[in-house]
């Protein structure tokens, strides 16, 4: 059985560059055994990320394509089973040319369906080095990590992979939406607007209790009014106190429709309006200045999806940690011990 040295030195075979070779012997956690059966478990282990990989390719393709907003929960799942797959692959494969060669695949994989609809903006590149450089960054500090330990701590490290590997995700998929948008024909749909605005009116009703996307614009403006009242304005009679809301209402919304140059109707829903003020505002802009609103909307979206990513790592480790443990309850990988105190890993 040809086994990884403890030096990190391959008996294998030489490697031209190993990251291995300053690791202390009592650090060196995990390492595999090259024979028929255990190089044939490493290639059915890997098969496994590059076709979810491949999935979620396609399913985000479709996504972006305007197949369905029902996608993209699924596409989520998906990349959290990859992710989940991922922090395995970093405690398994011990060397690091290796780990970066299979990090190579799995973000061509990824990139490729994007690549067959023909779809070749700057933006593809730019996601596809930054997948590989966060991904293979979450690996070398899984190895940093196994460095200064005994024992496989898995909730430990994955604090160190998956934040990320979160964001190199989010890096790509961001890229990838804003590749697909039309600058010349810039617009909202209305499935993306409605998908947004349910957690705004979470969020409005904080301030304002009767806060709705379904009120009309005077119910906003009034009722906005009305909670801003002055002390004065408070001790008005009903029926003044009234007028002077609707007043203030009304150039409110004057106000607005002669900056935006958009007509504000008090009887329309608010939400409508401001789904037809976003796409009107878009429409208006010259097809130069649009590039920038690319760069925010990406910008917002980057930010909304790491805002996520605690929530994001602990869901993706239990996954990944259940898999784990189903790999290990099954034999496919073993946990044995070095000097009699140091857990290693094998296939």
């Amino acid at each position: 059985m040809i086994t990884e040295s403890r030096s990190g030195e391959s008996v294998w075979f030489p490697h031209l560059f190993n990251v291995y070779k300053s690791r202390p012997p009592q650090a060196e956690i995990f390492f595999f055994c090259y024979n028929k059966d255990m190089s044939l478990k490493l290639i059915v282990f890997l098969f496994f990320p590059v076709l979810i990989a491949l999935i979620f390719g396609f399913v985000f393709i479709g996504f972006n394509m305007g197949k369905g907003l029902f996608l993209l929960p699924i596409a989520l799942a998906i990349g959290f089973i990859f992710l989940a797959l991922f922090l395995i692959q970093c405690l398994i494969i011990g060397n690091f040319l290796e780990a970066l060669a299979i990090i190579i695949i799995e973000s061509a994989t990824l990139v490729t369906p994007i690549l067959l609809v023909g779809n070749f903006n700057y933006s593809i590149y730019i996601g596809f080095a930054s997948l590989m450089l966060f991904l293979t960054w979450g690996y070398y500090s899984c190895q940093k990590e196994l460095q200064n330990s005994i024992s496989i701590q898995f909730f430990k490290i994955k604090k160190s992979v998956l934040r990320k590997a979160i964001i190199g995700m989010t890096l790509f998929s961001v890229l990838v939406y804003v590749s697909f948008l039309d600058v010349k024909n810039l617009v909202l749909s209305k499935n993306v607007f409605e998908y947004f605005i349910k957690p705004i009116e979470y969020s409005g009703k904080i301030f304002l209790p009767n806060f709705s996307a379904g009120m009309t614009v005077g119910e906003f403006l009034t009722s906005l009014a009305k909670k801003n009242l002055t002390p004065e304005a408070k001790r008005l009679p009903i029926e003044e106190q009234n007028q002077f809301v609707n007043e203030i209402a009304v150039n409110a919304a004057f106000k607005v429709s002669e900056f935006t140059k958009f007509n504000i109707n008090l009887q329309h829903r608010l939400g409508d309006t401001i789904f037809q003020l976003i796409n009107f505002q878009l429409h208006r802009l010259p097809s130069d200045n649009k590039n920038p609103i690319l760069l925010g909307v990406g910008a917002v979206l980057f930010l909304f999806v790491t805002g996520f990513g605690l929530l994001f790592s602990w869901i993706i480790a239990f996954i990944s940690y259940a898999i784990y443990q189903l790999l290990l309850s099954y034999g496919f990988i073993k946990i044995t011990y070095q000097n009699k105190q140091i857990e290693t890993l094998k296939l």
